[in-house]
């Protein structure tokens, strides 16, 4: 505009002008702005000297692996912020124009309500059942029916889908539907927005069940912990924690633990409170001093497409060490899923949701129970270990498993779509809606 303006252009001329520089830019003025959008985003070299340091020391990978990134975005957001005290200040027009500039592109992108709008639009007028369908979560939150306060329970590792988007979902409200008893969830942690704005619509539906039961003040309550809960997973997630500190908290919370009791859950990787302690300081030193580790997980999951279980099972008895974090991930990983491609070597439980059924047929059972007792028994004939024989504790013979359906896989078509930065994993629709039910219905 101002270069038309230096050539004496005003009214129709001058639009007619920018419109056509707008619908065509050169291409020199394309690349110096995403040059200035990189130096903007991109450029860490105005980072404090402290932790330029930080960054630059070997060990520091142990604490924080990316701590410039999370500083910056840090800093971004808290400037947009600022533009608060500005807005009410005392402050030259232009000023105060930025600063609602500001507060505006924080609230519809970094807090999630543009995605919050569109969501709403997508839906309709159809009455919001239950958002985490669609939403990804860590927890449930339900009404309990005895004391009438909401309640939360952590779900099982393997249908955890903390900071993904249902795609599947979200094209069943558009009419398309597959037919498919699998669910494409897609990780949008690289897009705080998308993530933020599932955060926003989670919030509105528990604040809702909240206010009818106790009043807008705890609804709006209610709102505000699950919409800091789902923005403290992302930040978990977002600004990664180095092995050091997770492995403090783990070694903490083993020596604190009585033997036989549930562990609590952790505050630096929540995922991980049933993961046995060597296994996980095994995994951790892996992940901290071997490089590679993304790119050779990556290979491993070309070859099987199975995730591997981490966590430890009573029911089935399995409980992995180091020597099973050596052959679950990294180069070693991928040297045992070549070995057991030709029969040398066992490979390791695959991740699912582990049921039991009694061993014997009981009267009026229904038929999924008699499919699984089916699917048990011939697990165990094969010899593989996602299913055992065991006695409970009244004395009776039963019989654990991992259903097939319920396992996590990743196509090979998915993984390419990961190759490329699109992360989307399936989840069984069945096992996840189970999931998202309360204690006493979960079976």
């Amino acid at each position: 505009m101002r270069a038309a303006k230096d050539r004496g252009l005003s009214g129709a001329a001058l639009k007619a002008e920018v419109d056509s520089y707008m619908a065509r830019p050169p291409k020199e003025d394309r690349v110096q702005a995403i040059e200035l959008g990189n130096f903007d985003y991109l450029n860490y070299s105005d980072s404090p000297n402290l932790l330029n340091w930080f960054a630059s020391n070997d060990y520091s990978r142990l604490i924080m692996p990316f701590p410039r990134f999370g500083y910056h975005w840090a800093a971004k957001q808290t400037e947009r912020i600022a533009g608060l005290k500005v807005l009410f200040g005392k402050v030259p027009q232009g000023k105060r124009a930025d600063a609602l500039a500001n507060l505006v592109t924080f609230a519809m992108f970094t807090g999630g309500g543009a995605g919050w709008i569109i969501d709403k639009i997508l839906r309709g007028d159809d009455d919001d059942d239950e958002a985490r369908k669609r939403i990804g979560t860590a927890t449930y939150k339900y009404i309990d029916n005895v004391t009438g306060e909401m309640k939360s329970k952590r779900l099982p590792r393997e249908q955890i889908t903390a900071n993904r988007v249902n795609l599947s979902e979200y094209f069943r409200m558009l009419g398309i539907d597959d037919d498919d008893a699998a669910d494409f969830w897609w990780r949008a942690r690289q897009f705080p927005p998308i993530v933020m704005a599932g955060a926003l619509v989670l919030a509105e539906q528990d604040g809702k069940r909240v206010a009818a039961q106790d009043g807008a003040a705890a609804g709006i309550w209610a709102g505000v912990k699950t919409y800091v809960s789902q923005g403290a997973d992302l930040a978990k997630d977002f600004a990664t924690l180095g092995g050091g500190i997770k492995v403090t908290e783990k070694l903490y919370d083993t020596m604190t633990t009585e033997p036989g009791d549930r562990p609590p859950t952790m505050i630096t990787d929540p995922y991980a409170s049933n993961v046995p302690l060597s296994f996980y300081i095994m995994d951790q030193a892996m992940t901290s001093f071997v490089p590679g580790r993304r790119q050779f997980d990556e290979v491993m999951m070309f070859i099987d497409p199975t995730s591997r279980r981490k966590t430890k099972s009573r029911t089935l008895d399995y409980e992995p060490d180091a020597w099973d974090a050596i052959k679950l991930g990294h180069a070693s990983g991928v040297m045992n899923r070549v070995l057991a491609k030709y029969g040398l070597t066992e490979i390791p439980m695959a991740q699912g949701t582990v049921k039991e059924v009694a061993r014997r047929p009981v009267k009026g059972e229904k038929r999924e129970r008699k499919a699984l007792r089916r699917e048990a028994r011939g697990i165990i004939a094969e010899g593989r270990p996602e299913a055992r024989q065991f006695r409970d504790r009244h004395g009776n013979l039963r019989l654990g498993l991992i259903p097939e359906a319920t396992r996590t896989t990743q196509s090979p078509e998915l993984q390419a779509l990961k190759l490329g930065g699109f992360n989307i994993r399936r989840y069984p629709r069945a096992s996840y809606e189970e999931a998202l039910q309360p204690p006493q219905y979960d079976r």
